[in-house]
């Protein structure tokens, strides 16, 4: 972030549950998750207006895919084939087995008995397809029905419909 702001850029730091402040004092860098003026009207304001935006691939910054900003995800999750936006540099995060210390293979993800990938912006949503090869499973299971469930129960009890 110090490299993009001392080159001029404005970096905004985005997110809506963070769990400390960067420790930063530069002029160009902006905590925008802690800001006391943060809105949802204005995150979506930002990133339709941003110059280019840098993600991991979070849901809300489709938004900037959408207004054609240029976007480099990064730590993504490769559950679908990254063409589906111009401007896109896609960079996958390497998925590890935390007792086996090593990353998952193209083979054991695409066995997996069900897979999902989860977001504050996207919910719950199940994976049918790494870059464009079906998973033997390729549709939700147990599991993912369950969290799905879980997770409108809670956002209807958070935020219920007027």
């Amino acid at each position: 972030m110090k490299w993009l702001a001392d080159q001029g850029v404005w970096v905004l730091r985005m997110g809506k549950i963070m769990a400390k402040k960067i420790p930063s004092l530069h002029p160009r860098i902006i905590d925008y998750a802690f800001h006391a003026d943060k809105c949802d009207l204005l995150d979506i304001w930002l990133f339709a207006n941003c110059t280019g935006c840098i993600s991991s691939s979070c849901g809300i910054d489709v938004i900037s895919k959408v207004y054609g900003r240029p976007t480099i995800n990064i730590n993504a999750v490769p559950v679908r084939h990254p063409s589906y936006s111009y401007n896109l540099i896609y960079v996958p995060k390497y998925q590890r087995w935390s007792k086996k210390h090593k990353n998952f293979t193209i083979k054991e993800v695409l066995s997996a008995d069900e897979a999902f990938v989860t977001g504050t912006f996207a919910g719950v949503i199940p994976v049918i397809q790494i870059d464009n090869i079906k998973l033997e499973n390729s549709q939700a299971g147990k599991i993912t029905k369950f969290l799905y469930l879980k997770y409108h129960e809670l956002l209807n009890n958070l935020y219920p419909p007027n």
